[in-house]
């Protein structure tokens, strides 16, 4: 019986998104509910879209910061160039 608790407990965690989704979905639009089985398979259809684009939107933020975006002005390893690629008053004193 733990094994089974400790195997479901994560699978709803990763699922209960999924869920929230499902239930904003059908609170929100005019569309029948589908049997349990189908909820369950719509639940981790949109596990997998909010999944993916949580991945999506990290690596974005990551990639900006990669490229010295959200650097500010004279913290270490800043090149000189602002948000927009204009000189930033640091740039001079490097």
């Amino acid at each position: 019986m733990d094994d089974l608790v400790k195997e479901i407990i994560p699978l709803l965690q990763y699922l209960i998104p999924g869920f929230l989704s499902a239930w904003v979905f059908y609170s929100l639009t005019a569309f029948k509910r589908p049997d349990t089985f189908g909820q369950i398979v719509q639940a981790l259809v949109f596990t997998f879209v909010i999944q993916g684009a949580v991945l999506a939107v990290g690596n974005f933020v990551c990639g900006l910061a990669r490229r010295d975006f959200l650097q500010a002005p004279g913290m270490p390893g800043h090149k000189g160039f602002g948000l927009y690629g204009h000189p930033s008053p640091a740039a001079g004193s490097s």
